[in-house]
């Protein structure tokens, strides 16, 4: 299923996630970049409310998230999405499908 989405959305790497209350772990990966492999390799990390996976927790709808540094948890500072731009450099989606 992961290989599959990631190879539709033409993604250079993929995770699926488990979410729980201590927080969202990966549970499955394809090439992803050993700087996200490394920092959930603590444990799992919490998301903000209205980070874009919880969005889709709340509705069950995919949610595409086109510039990740104008979204509300990384402006609220939220530590989960502060490092998901700033240490792991996600941004402004590069597709040509964006």
């Amino acid at each position: 299923m992961l290989e599959n989405a990631a190879r539709v959305c033409e993604a250079k790497f993929g995770m699926l996630f488990r979410l729980q209350e201590q927080g969202m772990r990966p549970v499955a990966y394809i090439g992803v970049p050993k700087a996200l492999m490394d920092f959930f390799e603590p444990g799992p990390q919490q998301p903000s409310e209205d980070a874009p996976i919880m969005r889709v927790v709340r509705t069950k709808q995919p949610v595409h998230v086109v510039d990740f540094a104008t979204e509300p948890a990384y402006i609220r500072r939220n530590s989960l999405a502060v490092a998901s731009v700033e240490r792991l450099g996600f941004g402004r989606c590069s597709s040509s499908q964006c």
